[in-house]
């Protein structure tokens, strides 16, 4: 019985570390979920808004291949700020391609730095503070549900202490 015992507080111990680590991640992750969203409404605030084309779709450099057997691909827009062409490549690609080649888009650009451009598209804008918040939140619950002790091992803790 002692040998159960230690067996079952030694498996409640781990458990327990492995939450408040994966709660701990759940929480830096909904941080850097405020981080980018500030970031984010910053560039909006001060942002201009343009017309823009996609003239082509560049195939991203992570070497990562989709689930579906594809490899993702970003938009390179271009779009004219004054009398000056510029181009941008998006970081964010999708398979399959979420844009087409001639595609006319809207344009976002900080003024006092027109190389600072993105494609305004919720995804785009706004892909990264959602993946972090769902990400943070179903960490953090992973987490806190393995740190809370269960009741049946507390009052077996609690009876074994007795004897």
């Amino acid at each position: 019985m002692l040998m159960q015992s230690d067996n079952s507080s030694q498996q409640t111990r781990r458990r327990r570390r492995w939450g408040w680590f994966l709660l701990a991640l759940g929480l830096l992750a909904v941080l850097l979920t405020f981080v980018i969203a500030a970031q984010r409404f910053a560039f909006l605030a001060r942002a201009q808004n343009v017309p823009g084309v996609v003239i082509e779709m560049v195939r991203m450099s992570s070497g990562r291949i989709s689930q579906s057997g594809g490899e993702a691909y970003a938009p390179r827009v271009r779009f004219v700020v004054g009398a000056v062409e510029r181009e941008f490549v998006s970081p964010f690609g999708s398979y399959p391609p979420a844009f087409a080649v001639g595609e006319a888009v809207r344009v976002l650009y900080d003024p006092g730095d027109p190389e600072h451009a993105e494609v305004d598209r919720r995804g785009q804008l706004w892909g990264p503070v959602m993946v972090c918040s769902v990400l943070g939140v179903l960490l953090g619950a992973l987490g806190g549900w393995l740190v809370r002790t269960p009741r049946a091992a507390r009052i077996a803790t609690r009876s074994d202490a007795r004897k």
